[in-house]
């Protein structure tokens, strides 16, 4: 069908971070569902997140949402990442819900995939980031299993 139509949070999450997607059967529209956004503030968000190409924090309701601008798995995801974490900082997020491969269109992005990955996983990053829970498409699981990362 090509449509996202289920989520569910995790438990006890400090936010959770979507990409800004607010057109149909997207992952932002049913996480908003859930935490209760009006559609028009989230389309709006979305827009700016994606016109500045920055992160947009939402946190009128809890866990805070976190709007990453779409890359297409073409653009700087470095630099999403790097914001990412910082947005994070600035929430003191300890627990992230990371959602942007919880379903693939397409292909799976694999080099962003592994830059976002190298990034989280650098032991020289300041984050106050413990835990992320990764959503993955089950369509895809086996592509990630394959990834091996040099520290």
């Amino acid at each position: 069908m090509g449509q996202f139509i289920w989520f569910h949070p995790c438990e006890d999450v400090d936010a959770i971070s979507v990409t800004a997607n607010p057109e149909g059967f997207t992952t932002q529209n049913s996480v908003r569902h859930l935490l209760g956004y009006d559609q028009e503030v989230m389309v709006d968000a979305a827009k700016a997140s994606n016109d500045k190409y920055e992160i947009a924090i939402l946190n009128k309701s809890t866990p805070p949402l976190l709007l990453v601008p779409q890359t297409y798995g073409k653009k700087d995801s470095l630099f999403l990442i790097n914001d990412l974490i910082a947005a994070c900082n600035h929430l003191k997020v300890k627990k992230l819900h990371f959602t942007h491969f919880g379903f693939i269109q397409k292909k799976l992005p694999k080099n962003e995939v592994k830059e976002i990955l190298r990034v989280m996983l650098d032991p020289h990053i300041q984050s106050t980031i413990e835990i992320v829970i990764w959503d993955v498409d089950s369509r895809v699981e086996g592509e990630f299993k394959k990834y091996k990362l040099s520290a």
